[in-house]
């Protein structure tokens, strides 16, 4: 189910406004303001979709596969110690 022009529209430029918004525009304020909102936007955006699982699935996968040889490298320097 597609949302109507009108909501779409909004929608493109809120995005605009949160992510591609000039440097210029602005200040400081804005920029530190702009921060967390892109971060809330992303959490809700991504739970609304279903992505959420699906990140945190890939976070685990990724710790692991770094995790595994730091491991593996702490495992070999304390058999060599011995």
């Amino acid at each position: 189910m597609s949302s109507p022009p009108l909501f779409r529209n909004l929608h493109l430029r809120f995005e605009y406004w949160l992510f591609d918004l000039p440097e210029e525009v602005g200040g400081r304020a804005l920029r530190l303001l702009l921060v967390p909102l892109r971060y809330l936007y992303a959490l809700v955006r991504d739970f609304s979709r279903g992505d959420l699982g699906l990140r945190a699935m890939g976070l685990v996968y990724s710790s692991l596969f770094a995790i595994v040889p730091v491991a593996a490298v702490s495992f070999s320097v304390v058999a060599a110690s011995v």
